[in-house]
């Protein structure tokens, strides 16, 4: 989450047609996020609305480079979260996702944790997690 750049949703559903072009607020930076359409979201997955994470999503690269998006690479080389993460930084990228979800909670921003499917690249000869910095 703390190197989004945007939330996208496909230009032809008909739940966010309204939204396209405005904007939602980032939750731990304040940065405002703007709403795009684009044809490669699924609108049939998940809740139809992609956030957009250029640095660390090749998917997301493409999305981004589409529509003329920054990119913040919000993890450092040796996987923890870099000095663009606020309070977050210097939590290692395994840990941070329990921190975030505990500071959503405490906001009361957190809505439902649903789990979902997605493939990890693993890297053969270690067997270790690879990690996009695109």
């Amino acid at each position: 989450m703390l190197g989004d750049v945007a939330v996208a949703v496909h230009p032809d559903d008909e739940r966010y047609i309204n939204f396209i072009g405005k904007n939602v607020i980032h939750p731990f930076n304040g940065c405002v996020l703007p709403i795009i359409s684009d044809d490669t979201v699924d609108p049939k997955f998940g809740t139809g609305g992609v956030k957009i994470t250029p640095a660390h999503d090749p998917r997301d690269f493409l999305i981004a480079k589409r529509h003329n998006l920054p990119t913040k690479t919000v993890i450092n080389e040796n996987g923890y979260l870099s000095d663009k993460c606020f309070d977050f930084s210097g939590i290692h990228r395994f840990h941070a996702r329990q921190t975030l979800i505990k500071v959503l909670e405490e906001k009361g921003l957190l809505r439902s944790i649903k789990p979902h499917s997605f493939q990890l690249p693993i890297w053969q000869p270690t067997s270790s997690l690879m990690r996009s910095i695109c």
